[in-house]
């Protein structure tokens, strides 16, 4: 016989049902929590055969869970069936759940959903609530996904306080509340709900819908780690280690990136890599920040594979090797390492190591651009506006992957985007579009300062308030959506200016 080192009771009574066990059932949970299955089935399984609800839904899990028994969806169904209909409202979500993961079976398990939801249950009323939130299985209605997950929140369900928290700051199907948001999430904070926690660090930190604090960042990611959070024990490092928020202490951020390390976070074993090869906040030592690669790259981590990269190709704790260097670029490369698409694109553009070509770099590139990298998408765009290596110009394409890069607030992708409609590369210049794009660049970067200025030179009064107007509906564009979707038209009268650069007699279609 073996024994559950962690409480078994959750997963034979998830919904708290326990408190109410009396007799014998009570006596077999109690075995159930110690591990002892041998002794807690057989009382269950008696039970239920004689028609107890809880013994029922009890058999149902241990069926579902393959406790002491082979696992078997059917047998859970069958028991889970019985304690459902005696109206127990855990059974009836549980039956649901199995029901809605079977092929074919999806309105039973709809209606079971339901059932359990008009009983009450807080896990029916988040699950459907958070499908009527998305649309998925259902059509989409925020109005009575509210009115769900209040209800599921009222009866302690933290996950639905985190979602109507969720929906007060963005504004979805309520009016956009930041103060209520912060709420909402103090509340499922308080009950431990790990999302809740981590949303305030962030909040506080960012200064998104509360006033910035560092310190109060710091307690709210400190709380997240003490509850087992690898992404809490990562920030505090980046906090430590940047100064972000918190006097910079590399050292203090070393502690925080071992302990996510242990539990096992690639990405902190990537940082303790880079910080050993740095000698920030720990002394130099290239042999131990090879090991820390190494650890992080079994694990997936394509920053630590595109470092190990490097040291084969510096000679940096191993032997110099170009080809071994090589095949790590391309395993960091594949692991979808935006800086590593990069350099590889670049490699084949040049012929640096490899035979040159360019549909493999424009390949590359393209793929970096799309996973935020700035520098590669500016540099696809420039290759397939000048139709670089004898292929064709595409200025359509080259637009499509600077929009995006745009989308993403990439001040310079942002700008050349600007000079694509000045000069109107797709066959049309909008000056409009342009000097909205550069009013989106903002004040902060210099060149796309002077191009705004630029193009206040060529550009009537009713244009710059046109491009004004424009870059509100940019700002105002929901992340993810295409900023060249929707665009206001031109009004009659007031046509689009021409660059002085097109040269007397040019004109622009209307």
């Amino acid at each position: 016989m073996w024994a559950l080192p962690a409480s078994a009771a959750y997963l034979l009574f998830p919904d708290g049902n326990e408190k109410t066990l009396t007799g014998g059932l009570k006596s077999a949970y109690e075995a159930y929590k110690k591990g002892d299955f041998a002794a807690a089935v057989p009382v269950f399984r008696a039970e239920a055969a004689k028609g107890d609800k809880d013994a029922q839904f009890a058999m149902g899990r241990i069926y579902e869970e393959g406790r002491s028994v082979e696992a078997s969806a059917a047998a859970a169904e069958s028991w889970y069936g019985k304690a459902a209909a005696q109206n127990h409202v855990g059974a009836q979500f549980y039956l649901a759940a199995l029901l809605l993961a079977t092929p074919g079976r999806t309105a039973e398990g709809m209606e079971w959903l339901r059932k359990a939801a008009d009983g009450k249950s807080p896990r029916a009323l988040l699950s459907l609530g958070s499908m009527a939130l998305t649309g998925t299985g259902m059509e989409k209605n925020v109005e009575e996904a509210r009115q769900l997950l209040e209800q599921a929140s009222g009866l302690g369900e933290s996950e639905a306080t985190d979602l109507l928290g969720l929906m007060y700051s963005a504004g979805e199907g309520v009016g956009k509340d930041g103060k209520k948001a912060v709420q909402l999430f103090e509340e499922a904070a308080g009950k431990g709900h790990i999302k809740s926690i981590l949303r305030l660090a962030v909040m506080y930190l960012n200064g998104s819908g509360v006033e910035t604090s560092g310190e109060k960042a710091r307690e709210w990611f400190v709380k997240a780690a003490e509850l087992k959070s690898t992404e809490a024990l990562l920030a505090l490092g980046v906090m430590y280690e940047s100064g972000n928020g918190v006097e910079k202490k590399p050292e203090e951020a070393v502690g925080w990136y071992r302990k996510a390390a242990d539990a096992g976070d690639a990405g902190a074993l990537a940082k303790l890599g880079a910080l050993y090869a740095e000698g920030t906040g720990v002394a130099k030592d290239e042999k131990a920040a090879m090991e820390w690669f190494e650890k992080a790259a079994k694990k997936g981590s394509g920053a630590a594979m595109h470092a190990i990269a490097g040291f084969y190709e510096k000679g940096r704790a191993v032997k110099a090797d170009a080809e071994e260097s090589l095949r790590w670029l391309i395993r960091a490369a594949t692991a979808n390492f935006p800086v590593a698409m990069r350099e590889l694109g670049n490699r084949y553009r040049g012929g640096a190591g490899v035979n040159k070509d360019t549909i493999v770099a424009q390949s590359w590139l393209t793929r970096a651009a799309s996973n935020g990298d700035a520098e590669s998408a500016l540099t696809v765009a420039e290759m397939l506006i000048s139709g670089e290596g004898g292929l064709p110009s595409d200025p359509k394409n080259a637009k499509a992957i600077l929009t995006r890069a745009a989308e993403l607030g990439i001040t310079e992708a942002q700008l050349r985007l600007a000079e694509y409609h000045e000069k109107g590369l797709d066959g049309r210049p909008d000056l409009i579009r342009a000097y909205a794009l550069t009013l989106a660049v903002g004040d902060n970067y210099e060149p796309g300062k002077a191009k705004r200025e630029a193009l206040e030179k060529v550009m009537t009064k009713e244009q710059v308030e046109l491009g004004k107007k424009e870059f509100e509906r940019i700002r105002a564009t929901p992340a993810g959506a295409p900023l060249d979707a929707a665009a206001p038209t031109v009004p009659d009268g007031v046509k689009p200016a021409v660059p002085a650069a097109a040269g007397p007699g040019a004109s622009a279609k209307p």
